[in-house]
């Protein structure tokens, strides 16, 4: 049996660090539709986007293991809650 191969602690730490912040900034984004704060929070949330893109393509290149997956499946939880939109699902359903 082969030994778990990880990268640095502080590698892991970053990446998660990026993870929670994306996740944050994404809440963040949805929550403030509608008030004066949302272009910025869309801004950054387009920002850090992009961030978590450039992150699970560095993981796939450099990191060992499968650490793609947790910036992966954040980047894809981020574009989900880009473009879901819960009131369109209660008018298509008032609508039948």
């Amino acid at each position: 049996m082969q030994p778990i191969d990880l990268p640095h602690p502080l590698v892991a730490a970053v990446f998660l660090v990026l993870c929670g912040l994306a996740l944050t900034v994404t809440w963040l984004a949805r929550v403030s539709e509608g008030s004066a704060a949302q272009v910025a929070f869309q801004w950054l949330f387009l920002g850090s986007l992009l961030v978590m893109c450039t992150s699970t393509a560095v993981a796939i290149h450099s990191l060992p293991g499968n650490w793609f997956m947790l910036t992966g499946a954040t980047c894809g939880l981020m574009i989900v809650a880009g473009v879901y939109d819960p009131g369109a699902a209660q008018i298509e359903r008032s609508r039948a």
